[in-house]
């Protein structure tokens, strides 16, 4: 590419050779030579006509960003036509599945609905007890060994000794009444499953009482199910 000074100066040359020998320009013998064989027109013209396709090439370039600025249109449809180089580029196949949201998972559902006895003591000790630890027993049949509970070492300790003994199943509920009036319900199936001649569990640490705290009353309250799937709801009466 050639300035306009430049062009000039070649110009000069070329219609002097006598300066190209002069000492001025650090010519060999074969570079001048080469300048003199060209003519004077292909320097000015050659620059021209790139410059002047320059130009028409940005104004169209322009004319065109235009145009798309003022059609929504033809912005739309680069943008498909971008997105679908892309895609075809990089597409891949997905590597991870979409699926529905799935139910959260009930600890309940994964706990078998099976009978059990609910033995509760006057010192506040609490199992439970799988129905098929106990049998039934004909006339003059052996008896089993039950809970072993204390006896009172004066005459005013009533020492220990069944208070509560009743049946439910593990997906019902137990609730607990304190002689200062609080509340406190627990799943059957959280209740400590022991041996028959197990204590059991203090239920003060089981319901996280109070201290001095006392429990005055236990009910059972059995639940079933409405509905089946994630729609179903708990239905409870007392009993």
């Amino acid at each position: 590419e050639f300035t306009k000074r430049q062009v000039e100066q070649l110009g000069i040359l070329i219609r002097n050779p006598a300066r190209l020998t002069d000492g001025r320009y650090a010519f060999s013998e074969q570079q001048a030579d080469e300048i003199l064989n060209l003519r004077l027109y292909q320097l000015t013209g050659l620059e021209r006509e790139k410059i002047v396709n320059e130009y028409k090439e940005l104004v169209e370039t322009i004319n065109d960003l235009r145009d798309i600025l003022a059609k929504e249109q033809r912005v739309f449809s680069i943008i498909k036509k971008e997105l679908r180089e892309i895609r075809d580029k990089y597409g891949s196949p997905r590597l991870t599945e979409i699926a529905p949201d799935e139910a959260e998972i009930n600890i309940e559902d994964l706990i078998v609905n099976e009978g059990c006895i609910i033995s509760i003591t006057h010192a506040g000790f609490i199992k439970r007890t799988a129905v098929s630890a106990f049998r039934a027993q004909r006339r003059g049949g052996k008896g089993v060994i039950g809970m072993q509970t204390r006896d009172g070492a004066t005459e005013e300790d009533e020492g220990d000794f069944v208070q509560h003994l009743f049946a439910a199943t593990t997906h019902d509920y137990l609730m607990f009444f304190t002689a200062t009036g609080r509340a406190y319900v627990e799943k059957v199936y959280e209740i400590p499953e022991m041996g028959r001649a197990a204590k059991g569990r203090s239920i003060a640490n089981i319901l996280e009482l109070k201290p001095d705290e006392k429990i005055a009353a236990t009910i059972r309250i059995q639940s079933k199910k409405s509905g089946t799937g994630p729609n179903a709801v708990d239905q409870t009466w007392d009993e």
